[in-house]
C-alpha cells in the first residue's frame, strides 16, 4: 500500500472517549482532539454496527495512523469498518467550538469592518460587536464565517462595502 502524504492528519493514538460514541485522539504532531462520531453512527446505516457499545470500544488504529478502524463480527473478511484520519481531523475542526478571538482573526483575514461581518452574518452590529468578547460564538456563524473563508464568491455575494463615517445627511 501506497504511504498517504506527509501533509494528511497522522494519529499517534485512539481511545473510546469518556461519553458515548465520541473517541480521544492524540495526533503524531502532537495535538489532542475528542471526537463526537453520533451523527455518524446514526445517520450513515454503514456505520449502525457501532451502534453497540462493545463493538464501538474495540477501535483500533490501522495503517500506521492513516486509519482507524472496528471489528464488528467474528473476524471473517468484511466484518471490519474503517474512518480515515483526514475525515477525523475534519470532524474535530468542525466540533471546536469558536472563539471572540477567532472571530476577530477571521474578520482580519477576509478584511471586513464590523459592520460589513455583521451584514454579511446577517447580525445586527451590536450583535457581532457582542460576539467579538463572547467565549463561545454561536455554531452557525462559525460555519458561516469558515465557508466565506473557503469561498470568495460566498464571500463577495454577503458583502457590500462600508464607507467609515456617518452616512451624509439628504438636503
Amino acid at each position: 500500500m501506497d504511504m498517504p502524504p506527509k501533509e494528511l492528519p497522522q494519529l499517534k493514538s485512539v481511545n473510546p472517549g469518556r461519553k458515548p460514541y465520541t473517541l480521544s485522539l492524540h495526533w503524531r504532531d502532537g495535538g489532542r482532539d475528542t471526537v463526537d462520531l453520533t451523527g455518524l453512527i446514526f445517520r450513515d446505516e454503514f456505520f449502525a454496527p457501532l451502534r453497540d457499545a462493545a463493538v464501538f470500544r474495540t477501535v483500533t488504529l490501522l495503517d500506521h495512523g492513516w486509519v482507524i478502524g472496528w471489528d464488528t463480527g467474528d473476524g471473517r473478511a468484511g466484518d471490519e469498518l474503517d474512518y480515515p484520519s483526514d475525515d477525523l481531523k475534519r470532524l474535530a475542526e468542525v466540533q471546536k467550538p469558536m472563539t471572540g478571538a477567532a472571530l476577530k482573526r477571521w474578520k482580519k483575514t477576509v478584511n471586513l469592518s464590523n459592520a460589513e461581518a455583521a451584514e454579511a452574518l446577517g447580525v445586527a452590529p451590536s450583535t457581532f460587536k457582542d460576539y467579538l468578547n463572547r467565549r463561545h460564538v454561536p455554531h452557525v456563524v462559525k460555519i458561516a464565517c469558515q465557508t466565506m473563508a473557503a469561498d470568495p464568491v460566498v464571500l463577495s455575494g454577503l458583502v457590500r462595502p462600508r464607507k467609515p463615517g456617518r452616512p451624509r445627511k439628504v438636503a
